[in-house]
C-alpha cells in the first residue's frame, strides 16, 4: 500500500518529481545548446570579418604602384662615381650589369640623368629598375676640350661622329676657336638629336689658335 504524505501517495510524488526533474533537465540541455550555437555564430561572424579585412587590405596592396621592388638592403648609388665591384654588390645588379655600366660610363664619360640613361639603354628592364636607387654627381663628367682635342679624341665620344669632329677641326682651322655651344650646334654635322646631352660633355675654356696658313 502507498503511504500518504499531504493527500498525495508517495508513488505519484515520486514520479512528480522525477518528471520534474527530466523537464529541468531538458530545459537545461536546451539552454547549453543554445549558448553553443550561439558561440559557434560569433566565430564564424568574426572569422568572416577577419576574412573580408584580409580581402581588402589585399585589395588595396593590389592597387598600390610601386616601380622597383623594394628591399631592406638596398642602397642608393652614384653612378658617376662607384666602382665596378662595388656596382656589382648591388641587390639588383649582376655582374654581367655591373661590367654594362661601367663599360658605358667609360664610353660616355659619366652618366647625366635617368632620361639619358633611358636613351642610352630603351630596352634594358634591369637598369630602368636601378633609377630610383642612382645619382648622378656632375662634378665626375669628363669634358673634351672642344678647341684643342685633336679628331680622333673628339670622336671616342659616342656623340661626337667622325664627320662632325673633322667639321670641328677645320672651324678651328679657319676662325680659330669655338666661341660657345650656340656657334659649335652650326657646325656642319652636329648632332641635333643629342644636343641637350653633348653640351654637359664640352668645355670650351681651354683655346688653342690656328694660323690661317695651316
Amino acid at each position: 500500500m502507498d503511504k500518504t504524505i499531504g493527500g498525495m501517495s508517495s508513488k505519484t510524488g515520486k514520479k512528480d518529481f522525477w518528471d520534474m526533474s527530466a523537464s529541468q533537465n531538458k530545459a537545461t540541455l536546451a539552454v547549453g545548446v543554445l549558448i553553443g550555437l550561439l558561440c559557434v555564430a560569433s566565430i564564424a561572424v568574426r572569422e568572416i570579418r577577419v576574412n573580408r579585412l584580409h580581402v581588402e587590405l589585399s585589395q588595396m596592396d593590389s592597387l598600390q604602384i610601386i616601380p622597383t621592388p623594394v628591399r631592406s638592403d638596398t642602397f642608393l648609388i652614384d653612378i658617376n662615381v662607384i666602382s665596378q665591384k662595388e656596382l656589382a654588390s648591388h641587390p639588383l645588379v649582376r655582374d654581367t650589369l655591373a661590367e654594362k655600366l661601367f663599360r658605358a660610363r667609360v664610353r660616355y664619360g659619366g652618366f647625366l640623368n635617368a632620361r639619358q640613361m633611358e636613351d642610352i639603354f630603351p630596352d634594358d628592364e634591369k637598369i630602368h629598375r636601378l633609377f630610383p636607387y642612382m645619382l648622378y654627381d656632375a662634378s665626375k663628367i669628363v669634358r673634351y676640350d672642344i678647341n684643342i682635342d685633336d679628331e680622333d679624341m673628339l670622336c671616342e665620344h659616342p656623340y661626337i661622329s667622325r664627320p662632325f669632329a673633322r667639321s670641328i677641326i677645320e672651324y678651328r682651322q679657319r676662325v680659330g676657336f669655338i666661341e660657345d655651344y650656340a656657334t659649335m650646334k652650326k657646325i656642319k654635322y652636329f648632332p641635333r638629336s643629342k644636343a641637350e646631352y653633348l653640351e654637359q660633355y664640352i668645355n670650351f675654356e681651354k683655346r688653342e689658335h690656328f694660323s690661317l696658313e695651316n
